[in-house]
This record gives structure tokens, sequence and C-alpha cells, in this order.
């Protein structure tokens, strides 16, 4: 497979290979050189607030902001359910 480097030492990856290793918009990537080849290794991110941000993605459909009441529910589900993971 090849790949373009553009000016700024962006490539573009295919989607089939995003679509393969599940890689996202803003993910980040490890890079890994060795002799005569790069790895790209991707990095899991699993800090807590990553894990609790979806639990407000209903709001944003909705287009109103959530009560505290509502944030502090979203957010102790999101906690119970990263948790058990």
């Amino acid at each position: 497979m090849q790949m373009k480097i553009f000016d700024k030492g962006q490539i573009t990856m295919p989607v089939g290979l995003r679509k393969k290793y599940h890689l996202n918009i803003g993910d980040f990537v490890r890079i890994v050189p060795e002799d005569k080849w790069i790895k790209l290794i991707p990095v899991r991110n699993e800090r807590l607030t990553d894990n609790l941000f979806g639990v407000f993605a209903k709001y944003k459909k909705e287009k109103k902001e959530p009560t505290s009441e509502e944030i502090e529910k979203a957010t102790a589900i999101g906690f119970i359910e990263g948790w058990k993971e």
C-alpha cells in the first residue's frame, strides 16, 4: 500500500485501515521507528473523562443544555458503566 506525504508531513490513511483498526478523527497513534520501516500503533486512551464523554451525546442531538441534575445522573451512569469494564 502506498500513501503520499503532504507538505505538513501528513498522510491520508485509507478508510479500510481506519475501520479495521477502529481509528477515528482525533485519535492518536504512536510512531515507532524501526531499521527499515515505521510502525503506527493506536493509542487507546483510558482516561475516565474520555469514557464519560459519550454519556452527554443525547443533549447534543437535542440541542439543549443538560441541567445540573441531568449532568450528575449521566456522570454517575457513565462512571458505573466504565467501572464494570
